[in-house]
């Protein structure tokens, strides 16, 4: 085994403070240099392995925060109190990530930057506007003239300067406070979701001081005779395609934005990241809006020149854009690509490779530890490496537990069981970062068709959802990459190279437009012997002005003999001559891998042509799911795949040294037992890593090369895997095949019910925690298992302990045996016959009992936590709030969902004893 491989089955062991989650800790209220020190030490010992540094200035938007905080923010006596706690952290080992602004969004310093300064507030371009006039043009005897006015963003993010007295308000004055522990303690700094006012094709449009300067330069036209093509009618009063073609209005507004979003990278990205690099601290963070295309349009432009660009990219999942049961979009995957195409890595060290994701904040309080899990191993398995939970909330007293960014601490009944969901996360992000993906497939970033709006960004959209869940159902690994990426890679051979990855395949959602040079990087690779594939039809519209005659020469290259996929003409053309001249092809050439995958008997219903390494595909809507299935036999010949599809489970196969690591997620809510093969020159082991102890377990040896080596993983509701794969050295195994259990014994009833511990919402508006010890009257004794709503216990938030007598059949006492506590809500806490027996914080609640268990009756003692949500929907709870302005639109949103959502707390059960 290499030393990289030896590191990393080490590290999956015992991953370190940087694979442990960070957490937002939301700096609200009068602090104190002691709450403080609690408030970290408490998140320490539920195994957080940062916490997050979120301020939030004292005037900021306190009709959903109800106060900021004290002392003001960037005072002395502020960054006093930010020592204080990053002291705390440095004695305890912890790291502490600091937070760019005083709420957000960054660049602002809570309204600093333009105090003094009102030219570098935010500017957006109007018509007709009572702003200074920047031109005024004629077209088709109409004439317009377009002003600059002040925009919707408080600060010009276009504008270097701006970025320049944002750092010494902030990043400077953090240095002088706390730079000692830069590079240490302090692994980095967090920007969030900085933005850009306005939008191309609306009647704002995105504007800096110099802006048509910059464009001539870039461009190399003046673009004030093409001004009108960036509006929409209604700003115009005519339709922008009445005054020009509309290739012309697409090639207009895509250089357009393609300049000012250069703009922006340089202006606020670039220095921030060298500000950083220089002083030894990672630039992470995200920018919004990242889970929709047509978002990118409207805030940030273009996702691979600014968050892409951080030296650790991130995306965020606060608001339900990823949850079970949902049409999720794996938009997680922008951030892990970005780093696929970067000329160098930035982040050195235990942060090279890092991504991150900043989740949960506005998903209610609802939200269990088996969801939160499903949200990251969701995001995990897509190339994001490191979790920042949102957020505990220093202050929750007088409203401030309002749910406007989620609290997951002191008082939220669940803070005690998190250990679970960090120890998980921990070993998660350990494996995806101390590995790199195994990938060959590129889809393209259709940002273009975004820009130009209207139907054209819908369809690209649709187009880009549709083929992204067609190629993760069949577990075809890909990448996403840019135009700039594309036409920067060195293509030979059949493979197109970036600095981070080879790709022989690069597929392009539906788009009407595209730059020149991507559509020729895409021609040379088809020359080259590599494969394209086309959504829909080929771009018909350059994304530059001046380029229709090199663009249509790229476009008629791959043309030429370009294949539309039909797999009703595949299916006839089996076993008769092909009208269209393509021939039969009852099976194409197979390797080892493939040949194994296909298995006896199986016929791949593609022709020669559809399957050529060099083919160019024209690729209907109705055959993007064939797409995925061709990819899957032509380009798929990883270690490890499925023997049967299996569209609901999720899959990344990824290399650390000859280390195989392979993550499976089933987004299913029914069991799935998929059937893996391993296909290895070399004998080779497979072992699946329990992440909350960190060790493995033998599930298969693979000795006979010349042969597949399958085996079945069977996976609950949900549930993720993570598997590793060795070469197989000189040891004894035992191979560990899930044990086959049968019911010997089910409790439906319990003899007590106890609170333990109560969270409480009062009628100051405070979060209290209430230790207790009483029976509630409602509840009899021997009562059935059921919802402690059902109990009479509707309002209860906190901890309940139940007492079951639990019967074993003395007949089965020397056997394997497990207690299965059934449905639980939603983390429960064990001891049978006054043994402890550990936490469970999601599905299945089971543990082993053998050794433990008693013949006969048994004293089963089960302690259940539930979520805060029965006391935030409390309706003297929501009646006080909406009195006192607290019915916030987080608040709203949170009680709608807690209508649509059935509320199931307590030991619901069956419990029942198993045998092997």
């Amino acid at each position: 085994m290499d030393a990289d491989a030896r590191r990393m089955l080490e590290l999956l062991r015992e991953p370190g403070r940087e694979h442990r989650p960070a957490i937002f800790l939301i700096l609200n209220g009068a602090l104190t240099a002691e709450r403080l020190r609690a408030h970290i030490t408490g998140l320490h010992e539920r195994g957080f392995g940062a916490v997050l540094l979120h301020p939030m200035g004292e005037s900021f938007r306190l009709g959903d925060f109800i106060s900021g905080i004290e002392p003001p923010y960037l005072s002395d006596e502020y960054f006093a109190l930010i020592r204080v706690a990053v002291q705390e952290a440095d004695r305890l080992g912890m790291l502490v990530w600091l937070y760019d602004e005083g709420g957000w969004p960054s660049g602002t310093a809570q309204g600093r930057v333009v105090e003094g300064h009102p030219e570098l507030r935010g500017w957006t371009l109007a018509v007709d506007g009572a702003g200074e006039t920047v031109a005024e043009v004629e077209v088709a005897g109409r004439r317009w003239r377009f002003t600059a006015e002040a925009g919707p963003y408080p600060v010009d993010t276009l504008n270097p300067v701006a970025t320049e007295r944002f750092i010494a308000l902030t990043h400077e004055r953090y240095a002088e406070a706390v730079g000692e522990f830069f590079a240490g303690t302090i692994p980095g700094i967090f920007t969030d979701e900085p933005a850009v006012g306005g939008q191309v094709g609306t009647a704002a449009i995105p504007w800096t001081p110099g802006m048509l300067a910059q464009f001539e330069r870039r461009r190399g036209y003046d673009a004030r005779p093409w001004l009108p093509a960036l509006f929409s009618a209604e700003a115009l009063g005519v339709a922008p395609e009445e005054l020009f073609a509309p290739e012309q209005v697409a090639a207009v507004r895509c250089e357009f934005t393609d300049t000012w979003t250069d703009l922006f990278a340089e202006a606020y990205f670039a220095p921030l990241n060298r500000w950083c690099a220089d002083h030894g601290l990672v630039h992470t963070g995200h920018v919004g809006g990242e889970d929709e295309l047509p978002m990118h349009a409207r805030t940030f432009g273009h996702f691979f020149k600014t968050a892409g660009a951080l030296h650790a990219p991130g995306v965020d999942a606060i608001w339900r854009q990823i949850h079970p049961g949902h049409d999720n979009y794996g938009f997680p995957r922008f951030a892990a690509s970005s780093l696929a195409h970067r000329p160098q890595v930035e982040a050195s060290g235990p942060w090279e490779g890092m991504t991150i994701t900043e989740s949960y904040a506005v998903y209610g309080p609802a939200l269990t530890p088996d969801q939160m899990r499903w949200i990251a191993d969701y995001q995990f398995v897509r190339g994001i490496n490191y979790l920042s939970a949102m957020s505990v909330h220093y202050e929750t007293g007088g409203g401030r537990w309002i749910l406007a960014m989620g609290h997951l601490g002191q008082g939220n009944p669940l803070f005690d069981g998190l250990s679970s969901l960090t120890d998980h996360a921990a070993t998660m992000s350990a494996a995806v970062r101390a590995s790199r993906p195994v990938t060959d497939v590129a889809v393209y970033y259709p940002i273009e068709a975004a820009w130009l709006g209207g139907e054209a960004s819908a369809a690209a959209w649709r187009s880009l959802h549709e083929l992204s869940a067609a190629l993760e159902g069949r577990q075809v690994a890909f990448d996403l990459i840019d135009a700039r990426a594309l036409a920067a890679a060195l293509v030979g051979d059949g493979l197109l190279e970036t600095p981070g990855q080879l790709y022989g395949t690069v597929i392009v959602p539906e788009t009407p437009v595209m730059p020149v040079a991507a559509l020729q990087a895409l021609a040379a690779l088809r020359a080259s012997g590599g494969r394209v594939a086309f959504c829909g039809d080929l771009p018909a519209m350059p994304a530059e002005l001046h380029a229709a005659e090199e663009f249509a020469a790229a476009r008629a290259r791959l043309a030429e003999a370009a294949v539309r996929m039909d797999a009703a003409h595949a299916r006839d053309s089996m076993g008769g001559d092909d009208p269209r001249g393509l021939g039969p092809s009852l099976m194409f050439h197979l390797d080892g891998f493939t040949a194994a995958y296909m298995g006896p008997g199986r016929v791949p219903q593609f022709t020669d042509r559809e399957v050529a390494d060099d083919a160019c595909l024209l690729v209907p809507e109705e055959e993007v799911a064939r797409l995925a299935e061709m990819l899957i036999l032509v380009v798929g010949r990883h270690e490890l795949q499925l023997d049967t599809a299996e569209p609901d489970l999720a899959m990344d196969s990824r290399v650390a040294g000859d280390v195989g690591v392979h993550l499976l997620h089933n987004q299913a809510d029914r069991e799935i037992v998929p059937r893996l093969m391993l296909v290895s020159e070399q004998p080779r082991l497979v072992e699946y890593w329990d992440t909350l102890t960190g060790e493995p377990c033998s599930l298969a040896v693979h000795r006979d090369v010349s042969e597949s080596t399958s085996f079945e993983l069977p996976l609950g509701p949900g549930a993720s895997a993570l598997l590793t794969t060795r070469p197989l050295q000189d040891e004894a195994l035992e191979i560990e095949r899930p044990p086959k259990l049968s019911s010997i014994g089910r409790e439906v009833r319990a003899q007590r019910l106890e609170v333990v511990r109560e969270s409480v919402i009062t009628e100051a508006g405070d979060l209290e925690v209430r230790e207790h010890s009483y029976t509630p009257e409602q509840v009899p004794a021997d009562f059935p298992l059921r919802p402690l709503e059902e109990l009479g216990l509707a309002e209860f938030a906190g901890t309940v302990r139940y007492l079951l007598d639990l019967y074993v059949l003395p007949s089965a006492i020397d056997a394997r045996l497990f207690l299965d506590l059934g449905e639980v809500g939603c983390v429960a806490r064990v001891w049978l016959n006054g043994e402890e027996l550990g936490e469970s914080a999601w599905p299945p609640h089971r543990v082993e009992i053998t050794g433990i268990a008693e013949p006969g009756s048994n004293e089963l003692v089960v302690e259940v936590t539930t979520t805060l949500a029965n006391q935030v929907a409390r309706a003297d709870v929501v009646a006080r709030a909406r009195e006192r302005g607290w019915l916030n639109g987080y608040y709203q949103r949170v009680l709608g969902w807690l209508e649509q959502e059935p509320r199931r707390s307590g030991l619901i059960g069956p419990v029942e004893v198993l045998r092997e």
